[in-house]
């Protein structure tokens, strides 16, 4: 309410003086009218905002989707979908419907993912006809050439088709759609391999990396996707690739940047000014001047992958079990004056704890002499301690993580970062890991310890990991939205048992644990457990039939299984039905549930049906993940 005494100023005057003699009981009165006033209030001006679908309450956007003809597809809110972009854009879809464009523009909007349509007739070669000699002139492709662009844009096709019907002639209109999402990445300190400074790998932590090319905004309705626009695989440099030396303050000239098949580590046969080799389906780099094997690389490029693990992508808010306390927050980023900003800003956190925002992609290592980081949250009240990534970010902490908490507890939030390393959790600690990457130093040994006797409660929310081990007497395990990438171990100390909740989450590795709840989720590994579980249309491919809630038709078919890799655990489309439609609303099972594959592809079906014209036929081709 603007005027809190609104109420009270429209009585006269003469009984506002007798009120105010007794003790403003009226008054009193008047103000518990506050609140239902405001409710109305509020509701009225948003009566204004519900005639817009730019401002419009989500539960209005299906009534205004209703009455412009926006219906047909799945609206629910999915991972990398923009409904209301969805519903603003559909009256001009059917203004311009028919058009090759418009049909890429909605394949966008209604799956999220990037589309080129070309018409295929111009471009198909075929063999002379002995029936109409005039009409189909006869074209003979030269399979020698190899194309300098992808197939979309490439000015003959090079896919074989062979259609049932008069003539066996392709499509007429083939659409190519990139189901991969791409992401930027600045000032990345490249990986250095154990003996061989030379060799280095772009991903933090030694990870094979595919590059792709820089992809520019979203085009224009009357835009077509070209090469430049689509999610391809980088080719030339200058599409998506800066290096520069961290002792130097420009980037490498392109002559001075060369990219090569480091398969095997050969040094290519390069041009004198060149100092640098890539390779962009590996992500190796070969320095080729000896005198900068020993400099700090810094990269800038653009890999494939999805919203799980660290990331630069805009991450949601991490599941907190209770209110973060209002806290003091610290800016830091990697200073050559300064050996290790971030082992400062720990140092100097107040007693009550604070937030360490990390505004580079950077690796921080700690001092000389420490095999880890230290984070002590002893103190007479609980102290909460948030080391997060900047928004666009990817840092990565190199080093074992510490944690002890006194009794009166402490919480430890993660968020957005790359761990070399292993968490310890020695006392009452509530670890929060929210969208990280967590792998012990050549993926050996346990990701994540808690210690004998201690009772902590941890939360994996779109992490990716390796082994988890929990010694605790009591506590609780959340996993949701994430990917185990090794085994899973809970033993108990005492009378009380360690619980494990996972839901939406691929377990690679053997799961060994006393209570388990679980929903929608693939164990690939074996399942033992101390006491019956609560499981809920999860796989498990060892299961017994009689097993509730576990299901084993087919084995569910992965795109990737090698961490780095664009597609990593992602189920392919080669996957059953049952496991890719297997979860309780319908949608797929394992940590990519979110992202809605099939919805994705029903919507892809019903666009084509939509806006492609009559009597043209169509056809949908999902480029390979090494395109």
């Amino acid at each position: 309410m603007s005027n809190p005494d609104l109420f009270y100023n429209l009585l006269p005057r003469y009984n506002r003086r007798q009120d105010m003699a007794q003790g403003s009981p009226l008054q009193a009165l008047l103000d518990i009218l506050k609140a239902p006033y405001d409710a109305i209030e509020g509701d009225i001006e948003g009566l204004y905002d519900d005639w817009f679908v730019e401002s419009c309450a989500p539960w209005v956007l299906p009534y205004i989707a209703d009455l412009i003809g926006g219906t047909g597809f799945d609206q629910t809110d999915q991972s990398g979908l923009d409904v209301r972009r969805m519903v603003a854009d559909a009256i001009a879809f059917r203004r311009r419907k028919g058009l090759a464009s418009v049909l890429e523009q909605v394949i966008e909007d209604v799956t999220g993912w990037t589309a080129a349509v070309v018409e295929n007739m111009p471009r198909t070669a075929q063999t002379g006809s002995l029936r109409k000699t005039h009409d189909l002139p006869g074209r003979l492709p030269n399979l020698r050439h190899k194309p300098e662009t992808a197939e979309p844009f490439a000015g003959r096709t090079r896919l074989a088709s062979l259609r049932p019907g008069e003539g066996l002639l392709p499509a007429q209109v083939r659409a190519f759609v990139w189901r991969r999402e791409v992401f930027p990445l600045r000032g990345v300190e490249a990986f250095v391999e154990t003996h061989y400074p030379e060799r280095r790998l772009l991903h933090p932590l030694g990870q094979p990396l595919r590059l792709y090319q820089r992809r520019p905004r979203r085009p224009h309705l009357n835009e077509r996707c070209s090469a430049h626009m689509a999610p391809l695989a980088l080719t030339q440099a200058h599409l998506g690739l800066s290096i520069r030396f961290a002792d130097e303050p420009k980037h490498l000239a392109a002559a001075a940047v060369v990219l090569a098949d480091l398969s095997a580590w050969k040094h290519p046969l390069a041009e004198p000014k060149a100092r640098v080799a890539i390779d962009p389906a590996s992500g190796r780099l070969l320095l080729l001047d000896p005198a900068d094997h020993h400099k700090v690389v810094l990269a800038d490029y653009v890999y494939g992958g999805a919203d799980v693990g660290g990331g630069p992508y805009r991450r949601p808010d991490a599941n907190l079990p209770t209110a973060l306390p209002v806290l003091r927050s610290f800016r830091t980023v990697a200073n050559a004056d300064i050996t290790d900003p971030l082992f400062w800003e720990l140092e100097s956190l107040p007693p009550e704890g604070g937030i360490i925002e990390i505004a580079d992609s950077r690796t921080y290592a700690p001092e000389s002499g420490l095999d880890g980081w230290s984070i002590d949250l002893s103190g007479p009240v609980s102290r909460t301690a948030v080391i997060q990534a900047a928004q666009g970010e990817r840092p990565c902490l190199r080093g074992d993580i510490h944690v002890t908490a006194g009794p009166a507890g402490g919480v430890l939030l993660l968020d957005g970062l790359l761990l070399e390393g292993r968490i310890h959790l020695d006392g009452p600690v509530t670890l929060v890991v929210n969208h990280c990457t967590i792998f012990p130093r050549n993926r050996i040994g346990t990701a994540l310890v808690v210690e004998e006797g201690s009772s902590a409660h941890i939360s994996l929310d779109g992490t990716v990991t390796g082994m988890i081990l929990l010694n605790g007497k009591r506590g609780r395990l959340t996993v949701a939205d994430s990917i185990l990438d090794s085994h899973v171990s809970i033993s108990s100390s005492g009378d009380s048992v360690p619980e494990l909740q996972i839901e939406r989450s691929t377990i690679k590795g053997a799961v060994y644990a006393c209570r388990l709840t679980a929903e929608n989720s693939l164990f690939l590994g074996k399942l033992t457990l101390m006491e019956d579980g609560d499981l809920h249309c999860c796989f498990q491919p060892s299961a017994p039939a009689s097993a509730a809630g576990l299901k084993r038709e087919g084995e569910p078919v992965f795109v990737s299984e090698i961490p780095g890799h664009p597609g990593y655990f992602q189920l392919s489309a080669l996957c059953p039905q049952a496991i890719g439609q297997g979860a309780s609303d319908g949608g797929e099972m394992g940590a990519f549930h979110r992202a809605a594959l099939w919805r994705r592809l029903g919507n892809l079906e019903r666009a084509i049906g939509q806006y492609l014209p009559y009597g043209l036929d169509g056809e949908v081709v999902f480029p390979s993940w090494a395109d």
